[in-house]
C-alpha cells in the first residue's frame, strides 16, 4: 500500500483542486476520520490535550513523585527519628546535677560523666577522714573522738577531758585533791592532855608526884 497525497480545494486560487502541499494542515472542522485502519503520526492532539499513548513502563510516565530512599528524603513528623546524639542530647536535658553530684557533659566524645564533690564546704568526696579538707588526724588511739579546733577551724581527733564535758556534778576539792586539809567537819584531834574529856586539869592543878 502506498502513501498518498490527499487532494484539496485551493480557496485561496479560485478553489482549484491541489495535492496539500507539505507542511500545511488539513482543516476538518465539523468532519471526522471514519474507517481508519492506521493513522501514522509525529504527534496527535486530541481536544486541545496532546495524545501520548502509554507504553505501560513507569519509566515513560511524566510528573511522577519522588520515591524516597532512606530516611532523609523524608520529613519527619510530630514522631522524630532515633539517633545516638538525640539520645546523647537528652540524657544531658534529663539528667540534673544534686548536691554533692556533677554532671559533665562531653557532646564531641558523645560522654556524659557522673562525679561525686562531696557535702558540705569542707566536704571533698573523700572515703575516710583523713582525705576530708577540713579534718586533722594526729596518731590516731583508741577512746580518741573527733572535736572542733576553732584555733585551726579543723576537726581534729583528742582523748574527752572531764574539764571539757558540760553539765557536770561539783564536787568538794577534796575529791579531786585528796587532801585532808579539803575536808569540811574535820574532827577535833587533841593536842595535849587537857583536851580529852574526861580529865581534868583546870579545877585540880596537877603536882608532882
Amino acid at each position: 500500500m502506498a502513501d498518498r497525497i490527499p487532494l484539496i480545494v485551493d480557496t485561496a486560487d479560485g478553489n482549484k483542486l491541489k495535492e496539500l502541499p507539505i507542511g500545511d494542515n488539513l482543516n476538518l472542522t465539523g468532519s471526522g476520520i471514519v474507517g481508519a485502519g492506521n493513522i501514522a503520526a509525529t504527534s496527535l492532539t486530541v481536544a486541545g490535550v496532546l495524545y501520548n499513548p502509554f507504553s505501560g513502563s513507569y519509566a515513560d510516565l511524566t510528573g511522577t513523585p519522588t520515591i524516597p530512599t532512606n530516611t532523609d528524603d523524608i520529613a519527619e513528623g510530630t514522631k522524630q527519628y532515633f539517633s545516638n546524639e538525640r539520645v546523647d542530647d537528652r540524657l544531658n536535658d534529663f539528667l540534673v546535677a544534686g548536691t554533692g553530684i556533677t554532671l559533665t557533659y562531653n557532646d564531641a566524645a558523645n560522654t556524659l560523666t557522673i562525679g561525686a564533690t562531696g557535702v558540705g564546704s569542707g566536704g571533698g568526696g573523700s572515703s575516710n577522714l583523713p582525705g576530708l579538707t577540713d579534718v586533722v588526724i594526729t596518731a590516731p588511739a583508741n577512746h580518741q573522738v573527733l572535736k572542733y579546733d576553732t584555733t585551726t577551724n579543723k576537726w581534729i581527733n583528742s582523748l574527752v577531758s572531764y574539764n571539757n564535758l558540760l553539765n557536770t556534778p561539783t564536787y568538794s576539792t577534796v575529791a579531786s585533791s585528796g587532801s585532808y586539809n579539803d575536808l569540811s567537819n574535820k574532827p577535833i584531834i587533841p593536842t595535849d592532855i587537857d583536851d580529852m574529856s574526861d580529865v581534868d586539869t583546870s579545877t585540880t592543878p596537877p603536882t608532882n608526884g
